[in-house]
């Protein structure tokens, strides 16, 4: 879920139902609680199939979650997707100072 958070137009819905998935740690747990986790798991994994992504674009979106992407991370088929996705103006790139 966090790294849809990332390229979702919608952060708000993902927040809502990160949210949701969190109720289950609150104790003592009640059917209630219960029933709110088991809708929002339904709807993370719904969220989750409808953006099928190649393990190249998986690991690419996990390093700049983790700020270590490099160029090198954008390959042809990472940049193809971007593209399609409509991304090009929310990827930034800095320097790392090391």
């Amino acid at each position: 879920m966090e790294l849809l958070k990332i390229i979702s137009d919608n952060r708000i819905k993902l927040q809502g139902i990160v949210m949701e998935l969190s109720v289950i740690k609150e104790w003592p747990v009640t059917i209630k609680s219960v029933e709110r986790y088991e809708k929002a798991y339904k709807l993370a994994k719904d969220e989750i199939a409808d953006r099928q992504f190649s393990d190249e674009v998986s690991g690419f979106l996990k390093k700049v979650q983790l700020r270590k992407a490099t160029l090198k991370d954008l390959t042809s088929n990472v940049q193809e997707w971007i593209v399609s996705e409509g991304l090009e103006d929310k990827i930034c790139l800095s320097i790392a100072t090391k």
